[in-house]
This record gives structure tokens, C-alpha cells and sequence, in this order.
């Protein structure tokens, strides 16, 4: 509701007709820029405004004449023991009677006494502050009665209609879903700006408008979203709406340490100073999402979805990056084992893709599992490679936890073949003649 009632004044409650101040039929003059009091609470509304860097509001007499009516209309109805406060708007706050070609329009009410009460009553209530302060607004009408009698005697029956004109020479904004979204960021105003080109059809029946520092694009599927800076840049290398991200089914969002994200039909796109703008989608943002996103171990992505070996696609992110095959799904790789793996060929090499994500250990250890093989690392082995005969042997010896504990270096040839690997606690040797056999340290 945009209404309050000011300071609390005694005053019987009566059923007799009230006197105004300014007629005895009960009706006040409509007020008029010249008239003190409705001039200085459009000072003191233009002040609130000058203090957010908006411009002031002009006083439009016929929105005051329809401000002033329905003053008029609450000096008489709040004087009957049946009225209600849910009633104390009109039903469209004075639409349909404003002039035509506004953008926008709001209604605020005030039962207080100085311009300063009405003011500061609506500067401290969200949604007459919202109205007040609004970017979208140009215009303002300002009536106001005094009841001599009733339980409103000597109150200030305050109504307040704004509205936002286009200036001269302005392109429209038509589309009501793309103007609510513009109303949405303040109009001309707001972080948009002013619209430099008309709305354009877009991509299976939508449309889309462009503004001085963004877009709005609308589909029946998604509504209107904006898009803006290295996000909207970002997404239109992906096509924009006919790419393979599709429409945008959010605003901006703001992310961890002062980035962004932004969803679309088809994926999210996140943005930080640290990595600019990429597009994060399918198995591997589901895999990242069970991390935490850009606030989690993984950080923001630092590129886009990257092809990788036998059908599968990668991407780098701040702290590690996630590997995607149809038969392996999405893992995380990091750290010792990351660099480890990157030796072997990533991927592309005989480990093949990760199987697993990385797996706590032994000892403050870790271990990940790959297609043929696995990667074990401690702080003071470093990371190793484990697979084959060798690695059975090490198993049935209970691995890093067992007698021989981690492996301090990876498989290699000991003699003409045979093959050894050293650990903590000994040596496992294999040949083809002799098998595995294990060694020991006294």
C-alpha cells in the first residue's frame, strides 16, 4: 500500500460531511506549481532525488489536477466508518487518466502535516522510496486537502501521481514485457540508458531492443532478460539467441568476489575481472556446480569447453580443470596429479581420462583413478603412477597404507626386461620370467 498515517492526533470519529479548507461543497482547488505547500514537497522530493544523481521532476499541472481529485475523493471517504485502507488506491493509481504516451506510472498517499512528515515518510517506506526515486520518472502531480473536521482534521491529504515521458525525438519502447524489463532498470535512467534502435524481431519468434548500454531480448519461453558487458559479448560469439546457448532466462546475477553469471536456455555464462567471460554447460557445469561453482575449490572458468581426445571436451578453470568423455562422464583434476597426468599425455596418453576425482589418502595423501592406471601423490613423494602387474603386487601389500607405503618413483627398467618400481618401504620388481616380486627395506 503507498499511504501512511502520520503522527497519531486526537480527533473524534463523526459520519458528518467534512469542511475543507478551500470550498464549502467539500472539494479543494486543484493545487498549482505557485501553491506553497505542493511546492515544497516536490523541493523536498526533487532533493531526495538529487541526493541518488536523478534528474528533477517537472510539475505537470494535469497530473495534478488528477492527484488533487482523488485527495479530494480520500477527504471524503476516510470520513466514513466503513472505509478501508486497501481501498485507498484507485485500482490502476490513476492510469487510465494520466495523459497518454507515459512509460510509467505510480501513486503515492500521504496523511501526515508538514511537507517534511509527508517526504520523510515516503523516503523511509521501500515502496514509495522505490516510486520517488525512480529513474523511469519525468512528470509529477501534486494535490492535497485539509479536513477542518473528522478524524483527519488538520492532516495533509497528500497525493503524489508520477509518470515518465519519453523525451523528444526518443525511440519508443513498445513491446510491454521488453518495457517492464527496461522499468525494471531504472528506463533512461538506469544502467540501459536510452534505446538507440527500435525493437528487432530475433530468433523463433522473439524480439529484442537495443539500448545505449545493453540489450533486452524476449521470447514467449523465457520473458525479457538484459544483456550487458562482457557477458552479452561473450554470448554473442555463441551466436547470441540463435547460438547454442539460446535466450537468456535470467538478468545478471551478481557472483563470488565481484564477478557475475548469467543463465541461458542452454548453459551460463561467468564473468570476473580475473578471466573475463566464459560459457560453462552440460556434464562438465554439473560437475563444477558439485563443487561450489566460481566460489568453490574450482574458481572461475578461465576458457571456454575445449575438444578433447575420443569424442570427450575439457575445460580450464582458476584451480584445476574438468575432463568430460561419453564413457567416463565429468571429473575434476588438480594439483600434483594434474601436472603428473599432464606428463603421461593428459587424456590422450596411456592413462587415458579420469575415472574418478581426486581421493583422499594415507598419510594427507591423494590418489585418481584413470582409465589405465592411477595416480597416487603425498606431500612427500610427489605424485607417481601406478597400473599393471606391478601395482597388483602393491595391492596385495595393502598399498600407500601397507608396509611399503607411497611410491617415490614410477615404473622403470632395472635390467633388460625387467621392470621396477621403488616405495617408501622397498622395491616391487617384475619380469616376464619371474612375475612380481616384492623387496623389502630392513
Amino acid at each position: 500500500m503507498y499511504t501512511r498515517i502520520g503522527r497519531r492526533v486526537s480527533a473524534a470519529v463523526t459520519v458528518a460531511a467534512l469542511c475543507f479548507f478551500s470550498s464549502p461543497a467539500g472539494a479543494a482547488s486543484a493545487s498549482t506549481s505557485e501553491d506553497p505547500y505542493a511546492k515544497e514537497v516536490l523541493d523536498l522530493m526533487n532533493a531526495q532525488r538529487a541526493t541518488e544523481g536523478l534528474p528533477a521532476l517537472r510539475w505537470n499541472q494535469s497530473i495534478s489536477n488528477i492527484s488533487q481529485d482523488w485527495s479530494n475523493h480520500l477527504a471524503t471517504a476516510t470520513n466514513s466508518p466503513t472505509f478501508s485502507f486497501a481501498t485507498i488506491h484507485r485500482p490502476d493509481a490513476g492510469g487510465n487518466e494520466i495523459p497518454a504516451g507515459s512509460d510509467w506510472y505510480r501513486e503515492i498517499i500521504g496523511f501526515n502535516f508538514s511537507p517534511a512528515d509527508i517526504v520523510d515518510w515516503w523516503a523511509g517506506s521501500p515502496a514509495h522510496r522505490d516510486a520517488m526515486l525512480s529513474g523511469c520518472a519525468t512528470d509529477v502531480g501534486i494535490g492535497y486537502t485539509v479536513p477542518k473536521s473528522g478524524p483527519y482534521a488538520g492532516y495533509h491529504l497528500v497525493v503524489s501521481n508520477l509518470a515518465g515521458y519519453p523525451g523528444a525525438g526518443t525511440i519508443p519502447v513498445r513491446n510491454g514485457a521488453v518495457l517492464s524489463a527496461w522499468v525494471a532498470q531504472g528506463c533512461a535512467a538506469g544502467r540501459l540508458g536510452q534505446p538507440t534502435a527500435p525493437e528487432a524481431p530475433a530468433a523463433n519468434g522473439g524480439v529484442y531492443q537495443s539500448f545505449e548500454h545493453g540489450m533486452i531480448y524476449w521470447s514467449a519461453a523465457t520473458g525479457a532478460h538484459t544483456v550487458w558487458g562482457g557477458i552479452a559479448a561473450k554470448w554473442g560469439t555463441q551466436g547470441s539467441e540463435a547460438g547454442r546457448m539460446g535466450y537468456p532466462t535470467s538478468d545478471e546475477i551478481p557472483a563470488a568476489n565481484g564477478g557475475a553469471s548469467q543463465s541461458f536456455e542452454h548453459g551460463m555464462i561467468y564473468w570476473s575481472a580475473a578471466t573475463g567471460a566464459h560459457t560453462v554447460w552440460g556434464g562438465i557445469s554439473a560437475k563444477w556446480g558439485t563443487q561450489g561453482s566460481e566460489a568453490g575449490r574450482m574458481g572461475y572458468p578461465t576458457s571456454d569447453e575445449i575438444p578433447a581426445a575420443n569424442g570427450g571436451a575439457s575445460q580450464s578453470f582458476q584451480y584445476g580443470m574438468i575432463y568430460w568423455s561419453p564413457t567416463t562422464g565429468a571429473h575434476t583434476v588438480w594439483g600434483g596429479i594434474s601436472a603428473k597426468w599432464g606428463t603421461q599425455g593428459s587424456e590422450a596418453g596411456r592413462m587415458g581420462y579420469p575415472t574418478s576425482d581426486e581421493i583422499p589418502a594415507a598419510n594427507s595423501g591423494a590418489y585418481q583413478n584413470f582409465q589405465y592406471g592411477t595416480i597416487y601423490w603425498s606431500p612427500t613423494t610427489g605424485a607417481h603412477i601406478s597400473w599393471g602387474g606391478i601395482r597388483s603386487a602393491w595391492a596385495a601389500q595393502g598399498y600407500e597404507g601397507g608396509l611399503l607405503g607411497y611410491p617415490v618413483s614410477d615404473e622403470y627398467v632395472l635390467a633388460p626386461g625387467v621392470i621396477a618400481q621403488d616405495y617408501q618401504g622397498g622395491r616391487i620388481i617384475w619380469s616376464a620370467a619371474t612375475g612380481t616380486k616384492v623387496a623389502l627395506r630392513n
